[in-house]
């Protein structure tokens, strides 16, 4: 930011001690500083006022655009520290605009928080267009590992909205570079992303085979809660495929990791003894069936599960 007398000083009470004798873009970095000290100590009403104050300097200065960008982005994140999403995700494209207008370093991570936020509002069509910028930022610095997270990142957004074949595509995209990066575990969590859309798309052959790598290496690794989650997808899998027998030996595989846990996840116990129950009605075991549901019964009183989306 461009200096105009005095320089704006580093420490809190120097700033306010010094602040009527600053001018031009120090006042307004003075003001920009003092929001932070303030959202540090979650004071995000004065955060938010401060960085307006610095905002709005910058615009009458019309050459500082530094400082321009990044107040602008200090108001999005104190609102939505104040949980004043929609205003936050305004903002924020405004200071997004502001660095990309202006060539500001920091723009990839700026589009990166305002991705975040679209997609926790379900607004992930609105996101794609910012992601597919990161990704070309990505590749044009040859980034490969962070070009690889833009392309899951991506394919995650598209599974929330069940495109699961153009899902498929990208978690693809993503794979090919974190297996250039040999990024083990990276490459497992796509296979296994992708063998839940095949799932989805009730392709258990294709499912399968990708399930299979990840599993592999997640055994090797032993990530628990991976573990659980991809024999749950298998089990899925073996249950288009009408094999019960492999289907339950998935299931109680997935079903054991959970209740190791010290903190139960009790939806995903649900879920896992929702499919169990299917696979003994298949293989005939409807007594060992009934038990489990009566249980699952129980639990579904207190979460709701098939009263949400299950």
């Amino acid at each position: 930011m461009e200096s105009d007398d005095r320089i704006c000083p580093e420490k809190e009470e120097d700033i306010w001690a010094a602040i009527d004798e600053l001018h031009g873009a120090e006042r307004g970095r003075a003001y920009y500083e003092l929001s932070n000290f303030a959202f540090a100590r979650e004071q995000y009403h004065r955060s938010l006022a401060l960085a307006e104050m610095a905002r709005d300097l910058f615009v009458e200065l019309e050459q500082c655009y530094e400082g321009l960008a990044y107040s602008q982005s200090s108001i999005a994140i104190s609102c939505a520290a104040l949980s004043e999403r929609k205003r936050a995700i305004e903002e924020m494209t405004k200071a997004v605009q502001y660095f990309e207008q202006y060539s500001i370093q920091g723009e990839n991570d700026k589009r990166r928080t305002l991705i975040t936020w679209l997609y926790e509002e379900n607004r992930q069509d609105e996101a794609f267009s910012l992601i597919e910028k990161n990704i070309e930022h990505a590749l044009y610095e040859e980034q490969l590992l962070q070009c690889g997270i833009e392309y899951k990142k991506y394919a995650d957004g598209l599974c929330q909205l069940n495109r699961e074949e153009e899902a498929i595509e990208k978690y693809s995209l993503a794979r090919e570079k974190f297996v250039e990066c040999k990024e083990v575990e990276r490459v497992a969590d796509t296979d296994f992303h992708i063998g839940r859309c095949y799932n989805h798309l009730r392709n258990a052959i294709e499912a399968e085979k990708s399930l299979e790598r990840a599993l592999s290496v997640y055994e090797s690794a032993e990530l628990e809660d991976e573990l659980a989650k991809t024999r749950a997808q298998l089990g899925r899998a073996k249950l288009l495929l009408n094999d019960c027998n492999e289907a339950l030996g998935h299931f109680e595989s997935a079903r054991k990791i959970v209740l190791k846990q010290d903190d139960i996840n009790f939806y995903a116990l649900y879920r896992i003894q929702a499919n169990m129950i299917r696979a003994m009605r298949g293989i005939g075991w409807d007594v060992e069936a009934d038990l489990i549901e009566k249980r699952n019964s129980v639990i579904n009183e207190v979460l709701q599960i098939d009263n949400a989306d299950a």
